[in-house]
């Protein structure tokens, strides 16, 4: 897959390839530091998804971050010493991505099922494949 062709923001220069195609985890996992799930609200052998709410939207993803795993909403995605901060992508409340900020600002994403790459901005993936970012959340870096 060409990340470029489906992400018109990427460019050679704003981001990089950081692991090889894996169907192992999926881009919710990855961003809350898992690689070894696919996260989604599916009841089925395969998948992991906290508590017992089946939601596909952006407020219901944000909803389980917070319940279950110590995330609250905040401003922007300026980076804050500390903190963990994640990026919530979506059409309208439709969720589509999530993206985690790196400590020292750049941002990673497992782009399905495919590759994760770094890149420098949320924007680098903002369009057609994963719409805009929608919400940001963060948790104090140490969250049990």
């Amino acid at each position: 897959m060409d990340v470029q062709d489906l992400f018109p923001n990427l460019t050679r220069d704003n981001h990089r390839k950081t692991s090889e195609c894996t169907r192992r985890y999926n881009c919710v996992a990855w961003a809350l530091g898992f690689d070894n799930q696919w996260w989604e609200p599916i009841s089925a052998p395969g998948y992991y998804w906290p508590g017992s709410r089946h939601v596909w939207t952006v407020d219901g993803y944000a909803n389980v971050f917070t319940e279950h795993l110590g995330f609250h909403e905040c401003g922007d995605g300026a980076l804050e010493h500390g903190f963990d901060k994640i990026a919530i992508y979506g059409e309208g409340n439709d969720f589509l991505h999530v993206a985690r900020q790196l400590p020292e600002g750049n941002w990673t994403s497992k782009l399905g099922r495919d590759i994760d790459i770094e890149h420098e901005s949320v924007e680098a993936l903002a369009g057609p494949e994963y719409g805009t970012v929608k919400k940001y959340m963060k948790r104090l870096r140490d969250h049990p």
